[in-house]
């Protein structure tokens, strides 16, 4: 599944997105309002930058005290194989939805995205209250490229449950099979039970495992498009073969912005790439990025978990980043 890092890179020449932003991800609601321009940046550079060849280590006692608000904070140049800041990266957490990479990541290294994918009970039944939803029917049938991008940037719990139950046959298999492969990315302190990061007190992993599945997805072209962007549109043709499309936002504030939770702004020494937000009670905020250097071109990847809130996430989020060249 690895391609060049400069074909990801290329990717980053979006044109204009349009704002506006989801709730947390435990909140439900359809459609969002575009409230504000918003441009995706342009990479200031050409680079053919390669990731390190080795895995980037972190001193498991190292303690910063610069992110008070936070549980976990990592920050890898994956150019250089630097740990540029690491706090509590191998403790054992609830991801919420940052789980979706994981699902992601079986879904483009197993699914065929030409697939057309159809929604089954299950996943159109989700009994957990507040959770966010694209509020699929049982029965409607989507393209799987155009159902994962939506599940990576609105976040749709239902979305998660019809991505995995295509690639994988069954949430059954499919908790087999992304325990496996993550083991065999070296995801020590990782184990999933679902594919969407609904609160299960058996469900965590670390930072550190984090870091090394989207270590596989920054290579991965398809991805880093995926992610890349402010909003995208459902193409969704019910059981009764009327068609319908509905339009979402992305859950990550370097992209979008409303009235609740406005844009925020990235340090001036980095370019997005994208990554994944999650929110649940229990896990708190939570989100991973991928991103380069402007001056460099180097390849960094970084991740916060547990936030007291969004205000909070994004801002250590952007002092994290603030570090990177």
């Amino acid at each position: 599944m690895k391609k060049s890092l400069a074909a990801c890179l290329m990717i980053l020449c979006l044109a204009i997105c349009f704002a506006g932003c989801g709730k947390g991800e435990e909140d439900s609601s359809l459609r969002m309002k575009f409230d504000a321009a918003v441009e995706v940046p342009e990479p200031e550079i050409e680079t053919e930058t390669m990731m390190a060849s080795k895995l980037t280590v972190f001193d498991p006692d190292a303690v910063t005290e610069q992110f008070p608000e936070v549980y976990a904070a990592l920050l890898a140049d994956e150019t250089t194989g630097e740990a540029v800041i690491g706090e509590h990266v191998y403790d054992r957490l609830y991801p919420a939805s940052i789980t979706k990479i994981f699902t992601a990541y079986l879904a483009l290294k197993y699914g065929n995205l030409d697939d057309t994918v159809t929604v089954s009970y299950a996943a159109s039944h989700i009994g957990v209250p507040g959770a966010q939803l694209c509020k699929l029917k049982e029965g409607d049938q989507i393209n799987l490229r155009n159902l994962l991008q939506v599940m990576l940037l609105y976040s749709g719990n239902d979305t998660a449950i019809a991505v995995a139950e295509h690639v994988c046959g069954s949430l059954e298999a499919f908790r087999e099979q992304v325990n496996e492969e993550a083991r065999l990315l070296g995801c020590a302190d990782t184990h999933l039970v679902n594919p969407h990061g609904l609160h299960e007190d058996d469900h965590y992993t670390t930072a550190y495992d984090i870091y090394l599945v989207m270590r596989e997805l920054l290579q991965n072209e398809t991805f880093c498009e995926l992610v890349n962007c402010a909003k995208e549109t459902l193409h969704i043709t019910h059981a009764d073969g009327t068609k319908e499309d509905r339009e979402f936002l992305a859950t990550n504030r370097y992209f979008t912005g409303n009235e609740k939770y406005s844009q925020v702004a990235l340090p001036e020494t980095v370019t997005l790439i994208g990554g994944k937000t999650g929110t649940t009670s229990k896990a708190g905020y939570c989100l991973v990025l991928g991103s380069t250097g402007k001056e460099t071109g180097h390849l960094y990847i970084s991740v916060i978990l547990h936030a007291a809130n969004s205000d909070k996430l994004y801002r250590y989020m952007s002092e994290l980043l603030a570090e990177a060249e």
